[in-house]
């Protein structure tokens, strides 16, 4: 399978899901689709500077993974997968003290028995060993670019704030100003008033 085609399957498992049903902010996703992410890929010199990974703060908790899904993305037969869970099965059921040599030749003739082959197992899981490496390399690089736009975003909103900040401090410069020219004006207007007179500048109140 082709990384395109693997990429287009596996793409939408990164996307943070709202209830499991549609992205969040479904009218601009999180990422890009797959054709555009993965474009950026096939011309590296036109992807820009990436934005380092912010390092997390104590352990992630696990997340479900459907590996079946993710094997059947990387081309591993769902008959092979039966022999790598049989495999495994038979594995963790034995006794941990029991000798590798008798391990082994209990599991191999266990699963002859099955029917499956050594050959098989081994071909499914180095399959699934790529398959597994392919998820997460796609799931980094989804990452990297949700990370990269996120901060260009972060950046821009900043230089907004420090913007509004700025034409706030403007608009209250501005305020100030005209109450000092404003209060000059009235000491003219009151000197003026009271060169005519006490009573000119000061009239009497006639409600009392």
């Amino acid at each position: 399978m082709s990384e395109r085609n693997w990429g287009k399957t596996v793409l939408k498992w990164f996307v943070v899901q709202d209830g499991g049903n549609k992205p969040l902010a479904a009218d601009k996703p999180l990422v890009d689709d797959a054709d555009a992410l993965l474009a950026k890929y096939d011309k590296p010199e036109e992807v820009p500077k990436e934005t380092p990974l912010p390092v997390l703060e104590g352990t992630s908790p696990p997340i479900p993974v459907d590996f079946a899904e993710v094997f059947a993305a990387g081309g591993v037969e769902p008959a092979e997968q039966e022999c790598m869970v049989k495999a495994a099965e038979l594995l963790q059921n034995l006794p941990s003290e029991t000798p590798t040599a008798v391990k082994k030749q209990i599991v191999e003739t266990s699963l002859r028995v099955f029917g499956f082959k050594i050959e098989t197992i081994i071909k499914a899981g180095v399959a699934e060993m790529v398959a597994l490496d392919a998820f997460l390399d796609i799931g980094e690089r989804t990452a990297q670019t949700w990370v990269s736009d996120t901060s260009l975003r972060i950046a821009q909103l900043q230089a907004e704030i420090k913007e509004l900040h700025t034409l706030m401090e403007t608009r209250l410069r501005q305020q100030e100003g005209q109450k000092h020219t404003c209060n000059a004006k009235k000491l003219e207007i009151q000197g003026v008033l009271e060169f005519f007179g006490q009573d000119a500048a000061y009239p009497p109140d006639t409600n009392s």
